[in-house]
Formats: C-alpha cells, structure tokens, sequence
C-alpha cells in the first residue's frame, strides 16, 4: 500500500510541475513585457524575476525533483530506494537515504542520470542492507 501512495505521489508531483511549465509559456502583449522588463532576450529567454533568477532557473530544480522522484517510484528496482532528492542550478542531483542493497542504489544513480536536465548526480545512498 505504502509503495502504491508513493506511485501516486510522485506521479502527482510530475504533473503538477508539468502544469506549471506549460503556464510559463503562455504569450503575453510584447509592449506589456518590455515596459515590464520582461521581454524576451535576442536568444528567446525572458528576462529576470524580481529576485533576479530567470524563468528556466526557478522552474527546472523543481521540475527535475518530480522527474526523479517519479523514476525511482516507477523503477522496480528503485521503488524500495528511501532518497531525499537535492536539486541544484544547472542539474546536479545529490540523493540522500537508503538503498536496500547496492545493486538498487546504483541502479538509482543510473536512473536519475539518464533524466533529462540531470548534469551530474551524487549518489550519497547509504546500503541499509536487508
């Protein structure tokens, strides 16, 4: 049942950030962005938030938090893996928890790294043993 909720969870979790991707995207009036400050750049990225973070730097650690959330939850290798999923600019993963043996927690490292925007992953799993 707990491993059921996590499926869900984590499926819930893509498509909600999914969602919010497809939000950012929407067009807006280009005089309106401009006076804004927000138009797009000649190379098609829009400009800072107010925090100075760009669009794509604010949306992508969440997005591959889900993303890898989701896979190791979907992997019958990984679903026993217990990780604390860190996602930093630019890609790099860090997981942190439990493997229940060493073949689930490379199998892990594998699967994360073969996510799209993962640039790098440190696998820090622990083997719990069984």
């Amino acid at each position: 049942m707990l491993k059921l909720n996590q499926v869900a969870i984590a499926r819930l979790a893509v498509i909600v950030a999914a969602t919010g991707l497809a939000a950012c995207g929407e067009r807006t009036d280009s005089a309106r962005m401009e006076q804004q400050g927000t138009a797009p750049t000649a190379q098609g990225e829009r400009a800072a938030d107010p925090a100075g973070r760009s669009v794509l730097e604010t949306t992508q650690p969440a997005m591959v938090t889900a993303a890898v959330k989701a896979a190791l939850a979907n992997d019958a290798q990984t679903q026993a893996v217990k990780a604390d999923v860190e996602v930093s600019g630019g890609g790099k993963v860090v997981l942190k928890g439990s493997a229940p043996d060493s073949a689930a927690r490379d199998r892990a490292g594998q699967v994360v790294a073969s996510i799209r925007g993962v640039t790098s992953v440190d696998n820090q799993l622990s083997v719990s043993g069984s």
